[in-house]
């Protein structure tokens, strides 16, 4: 009967000791998302900041969709050249392809 009450113990113990690892493991998990949770509050924060700026000046915005614009014509197909110079060599600033065989 003591080898059964033993193992009970052993069980009881075991069980102990998981129950406190979970919670550590669920404190921890909870600092990680209050972290997040407050970063994202600043990231909110930053984000009415801007909005803020854009409304009470307009020229902010205009400022900031233009180089978006910029930006956009750039990732989608480059951005416009401008005319070369007539004593610019029309190969200077260009790709040159050569063929070897």
């Amino acid at each position: 009967m003591t080898d059964d009450r033993d193992i009970q113990d052993r069980d009881i113990q075991d069980r102990d000791i998981q129950d406190r690892a979970a919670e550590g493991r669920a404190a921890e998990g909870l600092e990680h998302l209050q972290s997040a949770a407050i970063e994202l509050i600043a990231a909110a924060r930053a984000f009415l900041d801007v909005a803020d700026d854009l409304v009470r000046e307009p020229g902010v915005a205009a400022t900031i969709v233009h180089a978006a614009a910029g930006v956009g014509r750039a990732v989608l197909g480059g951005t416009e050249r401008s005319a070369p110079e007539a004593n610019t060599p029309p190969d200077e600033g260009r790709v040159r392809h050569i063929h070897v065989s």
